[in-house]
């Protein structure tokens, strides 16, 4: 695995592992003050505070159980 491979991937692993934490402060650390979120198709939402909320509201909407994994999901895991 090349080294641009192996950051990305790291990168990747992070933001999983805030998620699934719920750490949203260090989440936001992966998105610029102008990025944008597809919630779902039809709904994105825009800037650092909104995508903190939907990333709350998708959280509070799974019980708080929310386990992010690469590949495969089960009823408590989502795959990003």
């Amino acid at each position: 695995m090349d080294a641009l491979t192996q950051a990305l991937k790291h990168t990747i692993e992070s933001a999983d592992r805030a998620i699934t934490a719920q750490d949203y402060d260090a989440l936001m650390d992966f998105y610029a003050e102008d990025a944008s979120l597809v919630v779902k198709p039809g709904l994105t939402v825009t800037g650092k505070a909104n995508i903190r909320r939907a990333f709350v509201a998708i959280a509070e909407h799974f019980n708080n159980s929310i386990v992010v994994t690469q590949g495969t999901s089960t009823s408590s895991q989502v795959a990003m």
